[in-house]
């Protein structure tokens, strides 16, 4: 089976192409269109290489997903939500150029800065993922203010069963808006609108780590609707003033 649909990405239309077929799959991507490979459970032995999103039924395959397939294949960065003010999208390599150094984002903050890192990072994180940290963009002037998203954490299974799901995996809301673009209430614009698409998308079991002097992000948090429950990463820590507190 051989099924050609069409998504438009802006003013550009491409195709997309939908097979059980080996070589299909083979030959569309040779020819550069995204593919994705239709699983018969009949067959589970045939590879649908170089399908990155396999589905079984045709109809799976919404505007939406198509879209992410093209995108996926030509490397073109998601737009995970919007708000008000704010654009929620991944990043971009060029974006790098545009992150300033603050401490307080801490050592991991490298990453966003550095071209190679950073594509590194794209390729490793919302390939394999679907999720990660993301860009925050100002709407009006797609000024870059920060970033903000989840990203996967291990946490006890005392702590993953309080509440939410106990099959959906840990993820950690984690936030940085940088500093010329704080006290407009864009943090907590961003985390509202990454929450409701991280659980509706991605898992109910979401976590914020901040730690004890940190007051601002403790309010943030509670806005959100988290609460404390918990001072130590897991059972064997240490629980210290430097420990930081869960919300969840």
């Amino acid at each position: 089976m051989v099924i050609e649909r069409c998504v438009n990405i802006g003013l550009d239309e491409y195709t997309v192409v939908l097979s059980d077929e080996p070589d299909s799959l083979l030959a569309a991507a040779a020819a550069g269109k995204a593919v994705v490979g239709l699983w018969d459970p009949g067959r589970p032995d045939v590879s649908l290489f170089p399908a990155r999103y396999v589905i079984e039924r045709p109809e799976d395959a919404d505007a939406a997903y198509l879209e992410r397939a093209v995108r996926r294949h030509l490397g073109l960065p998601l737009t995970i939500c919007r708000s008000e003010r704010l654009i929620i999208r991944e990043f971009t390599p060029e974006d790098c150029r545009f992150i300033p150094f603050e401490e307080e984002a801490g050592t991991d903050d490298a990453v966003f800065r550095t071209p190679e890192l950073l594509y590194a990072y794209i390729k490793n994180q919302y390939e394999f993922y679907e999720y990660g940290i993301w860009a925050v963009v100002r709407a009006y002037d797609n000024v870059l203010v920060g970033k903000a998203g989840i990203s996967p954490m291990h946490v006890s299974e005392e702590l993953l069963s309080e509440g939410g799901k106990s099959d959906d995996p840990a993820a950690e809301l984690s936030y940085h808006i940088f500093r010329p673009f704080r006290r407009h209430g864009l943090a907590l614009e961003a985390c509202r609108h990454i929450l409701s698409y991280a659980r509706s998308q991605v898992t109910s079991n979401l976590f914020i780590r901040i730690m004890p002097d940190n007051l601002p992000s403790a309010l943030l948090a509670k806005k959100l609707g988290f609460s404390p429950v918990q001072t130590s990463f897991s059972p064997s820590e240490e629980i210290s003033a430097a420990s930081p507190v869960f919300y969840r």
